[in-house]
This record gives structure tokens, C-alpha cells and sequence, in this order.
């Protein structure tokens, strides 16, 4: 089987021999496949949190702990949602070693501040109460959330 290019991006519960203790929770492995359908490499990373837990439970005014597993997840997803619509894989922010570097002063990813805001406006989406959720056209993403960071995706060419 051929796919377009060469790639194709694949989830599989194949183990990975990591350096490093890994989160197998959340988890993604990657691979790259030849044409003649041979694996080339695999390489393993944490899903990007483009904001951190205590911005998130302070956006979301919670100050207690009972839910920071939920939220962590939800701000994986939210980050992965973003960088979808960027375009860009999900380790371009990270660094060599697989984590996204933080400001000097704060906890806080050091990512652009539109991609940080986008992040935080999906996290509410995905987190909120249902009758407060914005509703979305199909196929695309909230329009506040498309707003910031329209300007930093890259377009598409025809």
C-alpha cells in the first residue's frame, strides 16, 4: 500500500524503548513509512500543553485539585486542535529534549501570545458547560479561536 509522498502518520500500540520515563497515558508514537511500506523510525513524545495547568485552573477559576487530570487532558487536546489549524507538528514548539521551554518569570510555555490565547479560548470550549458553548461550523473551529490565529497560519496553495 502507497500513500501520497511517502508518509503516512500512524497511532499504534507498538512499545517504544524510551531514554526517558514516558506518560504511556497520553502517549503518541509516530512513524514514517517508506514507500515499499517499511517504518523507517519511530520517535515518541508527550502531547504539547501550549498552557500551563495553573494558567488554565485560574482562567477557568478553580482552585481546587479534584479535576486537574480532566483538564490536563482537555489542554492537550486544546493544543492539539491549535497546532492543527497552524499546520505545524506537534513538537514545534518543544525543544531537543521533547518540552516546550517556559518564560524566565513564569510557568507559562514559551509560545506566542495568540497561540497561548487560542489555546486557552478552546480549553474553555472544551471544558465548559454545554449551554455556554459557542456552536461551531461544521469542520472548523470556534471563530474567536480561528481569529488569533489566522494570522499565523500558514496558507494554503492550490
Amino acid at each position: 500500500m502507497s500513500f501520497p509522498y511517502g508518509f503516512w502518520w500512524e497511532f499504534t500500540d507498538e512499545p517504544f524503548p524510551a531514554t526517558e520515563p514516558v506518560d504511556h497515558t497520553e502517549h503518541v508514537e509516530r512513524g514514517h513509512v517508506n514507500a515499499d511500506g517499511g517504518k523507517a523510525r519511530h520517535q515518541a513524545y508527550q502531547l504539547p500543553m501550549l498552557i500551563s495547568l495553573e494558567a488554565a485552573k485560574a482562567d477557568l477559576q478553580m482552585d481546587h485539585a479534584e479535576d486537574d487530570e480532566d483538564i490536563t487532558r482537555k489542554i492537550q487536546q486544546a493544543s492539539v486542535i491549535v497546532m492543527n489549524y497552524l499546520k505545524l507538528p506537534l513538537d514545534h514548539y518543544a525543544d531537543s529534549f521533547g518540552a516546550i521551554p517556559t518564560e524566565d518569570s513564569s510557568n507559562e510555555p514559551d509560545v506566542p501570545h495568540e497561540v497561548r490565547a487560542a489555546t486557552t479560548l478552546m480549553l474553555r470550549e472544551l471544558y465548559g458547560d454545554a449551554k455556554q458553548r459557542t456552536q461551531w461550523r461544521p469542520g472548523y473551529i470556534p471563530d474567536a479561536v480561528m481569529a488569533l490565529l489566522y494570522p499565523l497560519r500558514d496558507p494554503a496553495i492550490g
